[in-house]
């Protein structure tokens, strides 16, 4: 739960922190649309992963989260950079 608060928060904070002024809604719609869609996909994508490679399927996934999660701190940095 902790897990999924910082998330939120941090989602919230970087889509808030980013955006254009004249590009709120644009940013926002943006930001939620890819939240749905993971929302949407993700369940299928896990089963079908853990099913289909049992155990090296929770390694698989570790690594997928691994490689999204990496970059976000030194792209946030940029982006704060080059507003």
């Amino acid at each position: 739960m902790a897990g999924e608060l910082c998330f939120v928060a941090a989602s919230w904070g970087l889509s808030i922190t980013l955006m254009r002024e004249h590009a709120r809604g644009a940013y926002q719609g943006a930001s939620e649309a890819a939240t749905a869609t993971v929302q949407m996909f993700g369940p299928a994508v896990f089963t079908l992963t853990l099913t289909a490679f049992g155990p090296g399927g929770w390694l698989l996934v570790a690594a997928v989260f691994l490689a999204c999660s990496a970059p976000v701190p030194a792209l946030a940095r940029r982006a704060e950079r080059t507003r």
